[in-house]
Order: structure tokens, then sequence, then C-alpha cells
């Protein structure tokens, strides 16, 4: 062989190394920078004081506090009120989980905190003290696909965070309270009055009965083509009612309930009662509502609002249709001949509607 081409050769290959080696080499350095420059985050579980400050929205800044007294989590502001205890759960067992995966700068400027919604009017900033003492303060801003650009009190640096999850940090307030207005056992219902501008409906249960079924009466004669099964579901839509929000600060004549629409009354098999007042229409078809021994507003969804402000109707089985040629009663869906009634096979049935409406303790 040519004693040119094996130099050139043998040259090619000592230049290869030498770049290998040095792509190694620097490799190496900015790992170790990396790992040097990256802080290990050591949030604590053992809080008994969180406070949240939201992003700002419409000119203004929210911010959430929250505090242990004893087991129990509360609100302390903006108002006083109950806590969302799964709510506030999973918030603090995510402490532990936070990472920082990378570090993006080592000294943010005002420009980059912005870019990165990290200045102090788009941060997310959570601080959760135990006793006084700090245990947790971070800032949250944009995610991407290096992870949710954070930073840490008293550190200039931005970095990328694992494990962050928004919507355990950046909720509504109603989110942060406890929701819960009744929750009560269903079989241990056995009386149902509803009171609204129709009249007065009285459901009882005949606990002595097989079945244990319901007879109902509206303005205290016997509703025609009575439905129990509504009445069932009348009872699972107030069991375990839940408010969709809150209205702090509105008077009874705002929300409508100095003179509510509907009053519901259920009643247990202990003799015990628990009564909801109904007012104005909130927003959309949802409603105010007030249960007895609290002056908490609720706002209710729709679903419960219509069983307590509907008419006989809501109660009854449906009329049968006409038939158009005879104009006889057309045989209910039932007591279809063979092959004609009932939904054809493979049919999705109720599926396809999207489940129980909003609000219903069975639907989302």
């Amino acid at each position: 062989m040519n004693p040119k081409i094996v130099y050139s050769l043998g040259a090619l290959l000592v230049a290869g190394g030498l770049a290998s080696w040095q792509l190694s080499r620097d490799g190496k350095k900015g790992a170790a920078r990396t790992a040097a420059d990256m802080p290990k985050l050591e949030g604590s579980d053992d809080v008994d004081t969180i406070k949240l400050t939201a992003p700002e929205k419409d000119g203004k800044q929210t911010e959430v506090v929250l505090e242990k007294k004893g087991e129990t989590w509360v609100m302390v502001k903006p108002v006083a009120y109950a806590a969302n205890q799964a709510s506030v759960k999973s918030l603090v067992d995510n402490f532990k989980e936070v990472k920082v995966s990378d570090v993006i700068a080592d000294a943010a400027t005002d420009d980059q905190k912005k870019a990165f919604d990290l200045d102090d009017k788009k941060a997310i900033r959570v601080v959760a003290s135990k006793g006084g003492a700090t245990k947790v303060d971070w800032l949250f801003g944009k995610g991407g696909g290096r992870g949710q650009m954070m930073m840490i009190a008293g550190q200039k640096g931005v970095y990328a965070a694992s494990n962050y999850s928004s919507w355990l940090y950046n909720k509504e307030v109603k989110a942060w309270r406890d929701s819960e207005i009744f929750k009560l056992e269903e079989d241990k219902i056995v009386g149902l009055t509803v009171t609204n501008t129709h009249g007065v409906f009285v459901f009882a249960k005949d606990t002595n009965a097989k079945e244990k079924a319901w007879d109902g009466k509206f303005k205290g004669a016997k509703i025609a083509r009575f439905d129990a099964k509504k009445v069932e579901d009348a009872v699972r839509a107030f069991k375990a009612l839940a408010a969709d929000d809150f209205a702090d600060g509105k008077s009874d004549a705002d929300t409508g309930l100095d003179k509510p629409e509907a009053v519901v009354v259920l009643s247990d098999k202990d003799g015990a009662k628990s009564t909801l007042s109904v007012g104005k229409v909130a927003a959309g078809t949802n409603r105010y509502a007030k249960k007895s021994g609290s002056d908490t507003v609720f706002v209710i969804s729709s679903w419960p609002a219509d069983w307590a402000t509907s008419d006989e109707a809501k109660y009854q089985e449906p009329l049968p249709s006409k038939d158009k040629k005879s104009g006889k009663d057309a045989p209910a869906m039932g007591d279809m001949p063979p092959g004609m009634g009932g939904m054809p096979p493979g049919h999705p049935g109720m599926g396809g509607m999207g489940g129980m409406p909003p609000g219903h303790p069975g639907g989302h």
C-alpha cells in the first residue's frame, strides 16, 4: 500500500480517537456540573400550614391558607371553612415526590422568569411549614418537554421538575373547601317531603312491606300513575349531596333563600331530619341552597334542584302515547308484541346518553 495512504489513515484514526476522547471528557464534565448544580428537594409531608398563591387573574391574585388542627385540615383564608381533606392530603403527599431533573438556567434573569411564567404574577407558589419553620417554598411555571419549570426560594436557578401535577396545586378556591352538604345512608331514609311552588309532595316508605315500596301523595291525594322509582332517584340525588360552588357574601334576598322556592326534608327511621332550602337560579340551571343549621350558601347542580322544584309529572310514569291511526293508547314499550318492543339486540341503551346527570351520586 502506498505509504502516503497509510500515513493518512493513521492520522484520521488518531484524530478520531482524540475527538472521541474529548467528547467523552466534555460529557463527563457536563454531567458532573449538572449533578452538582441540581439541588436535592426534600419536601416534607410533616407540615401544619400551607399557603398557595395562584397566578394573577383579572389583576388579582388569590391566596389560600390551610392549617392543620389536630388531624384535620381547615381553610382559614380566604374564608374560614372545613377543608377538602382528600385534596390537601394529595398535595402534601406530593411534596415528597417532586424532584429536580434538569438545570434550565443557572441564574434566571427577569426576562427568563417572565418567559417561564416564574415571575410574581404568573407563578404558582406553595409555602409549607411546621411550627413556623419553612419546609417547602417553591414556585412553578410553564410545563414542557423537559418538565415543569420551577424555582426554589433563596436560589437563582431555574430547574425542570418531575412528578409535579398542576391539578394538585392550582385549584379554584372552592376545590379546597369541603363540598359535602349531606351524607346520609340511603337504606335508613324512610320519608321525603318536598314543598315547592306547585304544592306539597309527601313520600313515605312502607318498611313493613316485603319490597319496602314508596307511596306518594301530592296536595293530600294519591299521585296518579305514581312511579316509586322516581322517588328512589330523588333520594339518591340528595343523600350524598355536594356543593357545586359557594356563594359567600350573598344575602338571603340575593339568593332567594328568604323565600325559598322549595324546601326538601329527608327523614330517617331514627327520626332525624335533614332539611334543604332551595332558592333562585345561580347560573345556568344551578340553584342557591342552604341546609338547616348552617349559614353557608351553596350552589347545587340542576340534578337535585330539579327534584326539588318540579311539578307532579316529575314523579309520574309517562302518559301512554296515542296511535295516530286509531287514536287509541299505544301499548307501552314493555307490552309490545314479540319482535317489536324493547331495544334491539346490542343497543347500548341509556349508556349512550353519557350516564347520570352532573351532581347525581352515580355521575361524574
